[in-house]
């Protein structure tokens, strides 16, 4: 309440901020302000969110891993970035599902040219029937975690829920209040993944390391957050 509306404070991240809520991580042994998503863990000794320690899980995987995946798609699905972080000694299965490309991450759940759903499902009954045999004749983790993530891939793709993904099922007003940038679909992707269950989603934007012209520079991220992260 009473907070200045200017440039470097856009009025909706203030409008939201009592909805806010800030999660603490377990303990930090290494000094890094680099938060390189919203709502980043950084340097947590046990649970990791996009920090460069892959031996210990993602954050989101420990979620899934203790509480399981509610639908068809992923548990965790990560927007615009690669954590470095996946399932570390947790099964594969509960690893993030990442889509790196933030102006346009449908991009990897549409089937490629020429390719019906039919032929989809001709392909993975093939494959099975070729992998299996081979798979119970030679036990191998790296084998049931390969098949296990193309097992995932193909739920994906053959899900009715992954029109999730499909933002221009969404009322104009919608669109105009989170906006038309690639951030902005991204926010409401997590949204609608959220409403088809998946217990997790995370959107990375931006570089925020901002030493060099700081105010510039955070004043123009503001302003490119501040309407999708307010309507989200």
């Amino acid at each position: 309440a009473g907070a200045s509306r200017n440039q470097s404070h856009p009025s909706g991240l203030i409008d939201v901020a009592d909805a806010e809520r800030i999660v603490r991580e377990p303990g930090r042994k290494v000094r890094d302000l680099s938060v390189q998503s919203l709502g980043a863990f950084r340097n947590a000794p046990r649970l990791r969110l996009g920090s460069p320690d892959t031996s210990h899980p993602h954050f989101a995987s420990v979620i899934v891993n203790e509480l399981g995946s509610k639908s068809d798609l992923p548990g965790c699905v990560v927007l615009g970035g690669n954590p470095p972080a996946g399932s570390s000694y947790l099964a594969s299965e509960n690893g993030p599902v990442v889509f790196d490309k933030l102006d346009n991450p449908t991009e990897d759940i549409k089937l490629a040219k020429g390719v019906s759903r039919e032929r989809l499902d001709r392909r993975w009954k093939m494959l099975r029937e070729f992998e299996s045999p081979f798979s119970q004749s030679h036990e191998s983790l790296a084998l049931r975690e390969r098949a296990q993530a193309y097992e995932r891939a193909y739920r994906v793709l053959t899900s009715k829920r992954v029109t999730a993904f499909d933002v221009n099922l969404e009322p104009e007003s919608v669109r105009g209040r989170y906006g038309r940038t690639p951030f902005a679909n991204a926010c409401l992707i997590a949204r609608r993944l959220i409403e088809a269950d998946v217990r997790f989603v995370e959107v990375w934007f931006g570089a925020w390391d901002t030493h060099v012209a700081n105010f510039n520079r955070v004043e123009k991220l503001l302003k490119d957050v501040d309407g999708p992260y307010a309507a989200l």
